[in-house]
């Protein structure tokens, strides 16, 4: 009887044994299905969040750079701080962009998209709420994500878009706006998104233990933490011969993401406005200025020497303002009103201190003339 009834535990144990395992292998099966499963990158901050950044400083009187450390913090919404001052505003005004509209080199407070609501609020008695979208990285197809998913469910009354750069490196680099090659493509794995998402989990952590070495070690991070690694880093394996990239076709599909992000706009009653992006992108650089020299590095990838880029980058400035005229579009041309001085740049296009408060008064001067005040 003991015997008999061994027997029936022993066959017990080894049916779930059996059963245990093949649902552990068709478990690992399915995850591996869902871990392959695609989506849109929304390309935000993670919101509730603090980034950090390490950036080489420009210091227009030695010509020379000084490596600096800068905090931003991102509110519940994914927008960076601060965001909805006014709560009395009855207009709200996004602005989309790159990290040339996020401005994370320039201190929470005086990043141009705050400076405007209080410019508004304090020249003008116009009680509006900004919110910052820029985001490192993103081209104007990404901006346009953030728009249809996080921005106009919000029911925006404005809506205003920078960019140019970060077009012209992506089409140059990866051929097209849709290459799925780098971190900055549109349509990524969630085994891709999870392992980013671990990264900054653990930069976290680092800050919240307050570890000591931690911004020492954050330079040495940036290589897992995707939004700061370098142009050349990023696409060291997807250069393209410039023999190989339609100039015509680019500055073609470029043109075809401004209407897209202008129609849209309309359609869900948000008036768009576009911007030009100011630049220091001088015609003849200084051989022995270090910006430039910076810039012939980053841009040698392209296949493209400076002067190239610098006819590219201006013909998508032009492009943007040819089309604000045809669309009867609002346009703050920054690149015709920030002078091309390193006072107002860290770089070949990241506005400093300056640059960002001379940038808030340009905007802020038109949007007194298009905003109409309540009566």
């Amino acid at each position: 009887m003991k015997k008999k009834l061994l027997n029936i535990l022993l066959a017990v144990n080894l049916f779930y044994s059996c059963d245990y395992s093949i649902y552990t292998t068709e478990g690992k099966y399915y995850e591996q299905l869902h871990l392959n499963q695609r989506y849109i990158s929304l390309r935000e901050a993670p919101p509730a969040s603090t980034i950090h950044l390490s950036y080489q400083a420009y210091n227009t009187l030695t010509d020379s750079y000084k490596k600096k450390i800068q905090l931003t913090s991102i509110d519940s919404s994914g927008f960076i701080n601060p965001s909805q001052n006014q709560t009395n505003a009855n207009y709200n005004i996004y602005f989309l962009g790159g990290s040339t509209t996020a401005c994370f080199e320039v201190v929470d407070s005086l990043k141009f998209v705050n400076l405007v609501q209080r410019s508004l609020a304090m020249n003008y008695q116009l009680n509006v709420n900004t919110f910052n979208a820029g985001y490192p990285g993103n081209s104007s197809l990404s901006s346009y994500n953030k728009l249809v998913n996080v921005i106009l469910p919000q029911q925006p009354n404005m809506v205003v878009l920078m960019h140019n750069f970060n077009d012209l490196a992506i089409m140059l680099y990866q051929g097209d706006y849709w290459s799925t090659k780098v971190m900055r493509g549109k349509v990524r794995r969630k085994v891709e998104i999870l392992r980013d998402k671990s990264q900054v989990a653990y930069l976290a952590y680092l800050e919240n233990k307050k570890i000591e070495p931690f911004y020492k070690l954050k330079e040495g991070l940036n290589g897992i933490f995707s939004v700061f690694n370098s142009t050349e880093k990023e696409w060291h394996n997807n250069k393209q011969n410039p023999n190989e990239i339609d100039i015509q076709q680019l500055e073609s599909d470029f043109k075809s993401s401004l209407i897209t992000f202008i129609r849209t706009c309309r359609i869900y009653n948000a008036e768009p406005v576009l911007m030009t992006q100011a630049n220091f992108l001088i015609k003849d650089p200084p051989v022995n200025s270090l910006v430039h020299q910076y810039a012939k590095n980053i841009m040698q990838g392209s296949g493209y020497d400076y002067h190239k880029i610098q006819m590219l980058y201006t013909n998508l400035n032009q492009i943007i303002k040819d089309l604000a005229n045809q669309e009867n579009v609002t346009l703050i041309d920054l690149e015709k009103k920030v002078p091309k001085k390193s006072t107002y740049f860290l770089d070949l296009v990241h506005l400093n201190q300056r640059g960002s408060q001379l940038v808030a008064e340009i905007i802020s001067q038109e949007f007194a003339k298009t905003i109409v005040k309540p009566q």
